[in-house]
């Protein structure tokens, strides 16, 4: 189904919209995550592909709580034989498109070619990864991408990275980054992702762009100045953005990094009462086994804020690096001490960031709204953090309408045209007479994100109708079941200029 004269074609005479109360293009998501077990994901929801580097299978997945919010998809990560799998076998209820060869796809590739060897690339490794980046072009995705803080991609060098990146270019490509040290090295980080993007001759992303912890709080106007330098110079520089005060979650156990000589049959807090064996876990879970990732070692007390304590909701808002000065004890006691002396998990985002921090990044023309988000159907929830099921209707609800941080156009285009046009996808993005029918009808009074850091499992309200390729996904409120997403490989079209 397509666009005419900007309404929907109708396709069968049942299929007419019954709400016309706001109609946009539907929006999509850049960096959710899905690579859920296939027992979590209802068959009638899913579509499958083989991860041609390991041999493993990974499922895309989107349930009641992406089409609440009106979500397609763009970027989900995955290695994958990608016309033949996602068009031949049980197909989903959105469009998918795929970085080459995955979203953090280097990772996949050092990992198939070096191995988790702590060193840099040889030449003849250089060569065998630039192949399977070409490789994934070929099969239709639309660029390479990096997740240099975790392993192995973190044993990389920038000329690594630029190599493989210079790959894409002949197919119209892109550069997408999750950056290297955001925090302890935030700025720093940010500039190689522009460089990359500069040196390969391709556009660059900075993908979920956050000023994390209080070291950093307030330096989003040098990263803003940077971006605009490096655009005014030529170089299409894009970031996006959750629009939450909070990365990734976790327990204060999830922190914890035990050696791996203690690790079978571990009883943890037997170990953390134990002084010689906390000083040894103390050790590995700030630096890191042999210098490896370790969140402590990668965010910091400074950067971990309490979300959540049923047994001591008064420390909820505190960061731990402020928790340790108040209590006069080394952070890392501390965080043992939480864990032996709570009956429930204490919950911490591993990346707090300031909201006025939040707020400044989210009004740049050039940031885009994306969720970094997992799966969710209501109950299940893969990770703890309200951005799966609330980021697009936070941003219209809260941001738009209680705000008025943004106005609704601008919003939409963020979650809309601004993707589309970065991603070269020529036909999706906007309601014009010749787009495919990938359309949101929701209420601008309505729509509202109700998940929190306590149940972020809570769907969003406000949305009426999706269509994905003209079909029904959700009507009235409800899912239909029906099935009409499909992969959308990569066209050499040109960019529009943004």
């Amino acid at each position: 189904m397509y666009i005419t004269f900007g309404v929907v074609l109708e396709s069968r005479a049942d299929d007419k919209l019954s709400c016309a109360i706001n109609v946009s293009p539907l929006f999509a998501i850049f960096s959710h995550r899905y690579s859920e077990p296939f027992r979590k994901v209802p068959a009638t929801i899913i579509s499958f592909v083989n991860h041609q580097l390991s041999g493993r299978i990974y499922i895309f997945s989107l349930a009641e709580a992406d089409l609440h919010q009106s979500v397609a998809k763009f970027s989900p990560g995955i290695t994958v034989e990608f016309e033949f799998r996602l068009n031949n076998h049980l197909p989903g209820p959105i469009n998918i498109t795929s970085l080459a060869i995955a979203n953090e796809a280097h990772n996949a590739i050092r990992r198939e070619v070096v191995g988790a060897a702590h060193r840099l690339a040889t030449p003849e490794e250089i060569e065998k990864m630039k192949s399977l980046v070409r490789e994934g072009m070929e099969m239709g995705c639309v660029g390479f991408s990096t997740g240099l803080m975790y392993e192995p991609g973190m044993w990389s060098n920038t000329d690594e990275v630029v190599e493989l990146a210079k790959v894409v270019k002949p197919f119209n490509g892109t550069y997408d980054s999750h950056v290297r040290d955001p925090v302890q090295r935030f700025v720093e980080s940010d500039q190689e992702a522009i460089e990359v993007g500069r040196r390969a001759g391709i556009p660059a992303k900075i993908a979920h762009e956050k000023t994390v912890g209080l070291q950093n709080a307030g330096k989003n106007r040098v990263i803003i100045k940077m971006i605009n330098d490096a655009r005014k110079s030529g170089v299409e520089v894009v970031t996006d953005q959750y629009p939450y005060d909070g990365a990734a979650t976790s327990t204060l156990t999830g922190i914890v990094v035990a050696p791996p000589e203690m690790r079978a049959g571990l009883d943890l807090k037997a170990a953390l009462r134990d002084p010689e064996k906390r000083k040894q876990i103390k050790q590995t879970s700030e630096n890191g086994v042999n210098g490896g990732f370790a969140w402590l070692k990668a965010t910091g007390y400074g950067a971990m804020r309490i979300t959540s304590s049923k047994d001591n909701p008064q420390l909820i808002g505190k960061y731990l690096s402020e928790l340790a000065k108040e209590r006069k004890v080394d952070p890392f006691d501390l965080v043992s001490d939480l864990i032996l002396n709570s009956g429930n998990p204490v919950g911490v985002t591993l990346g707090a960031i300031k909201e006025e921090d939040v707020r400044e990044l989210m009004i740049q023309p050039w940031n885009m709204i994306a969720s970094d988000g997992g799966y969710s159907d209501g109950q299940f929830i893969d990770q703890r953090h309200p951005r799966s099921t609330g980021t697009f209707a936070r941003v219209l609800g809260h941001y738009v309408r209680e705000v008025k941080l943004l106005s609704l156009e601008e919003a939409v285009r963020k979650m809309t045209s601004l993707p589309a046009d970065h991603l070269a996808i020529p036909d999706r993005g906007r309601i014009e007479k010749g787009m495919v029918a990938d359309i949101v009808v929701f209420d601008p009074k309505t729509i509202r994100d109700r998940s929190t850091w306590d149940d972020p499992q809570l769907l969003a309200e406000g949305v009426h109708h999706v269509l994905v390729n003209g079909e029904f996904v959700l009507q009235d409120g409800k899912m239909t079941g029906k099935a009409p997403g499909k992969f959308l490989p990569k066209k050499n079209a040109q960019r529009s200029a943004r």
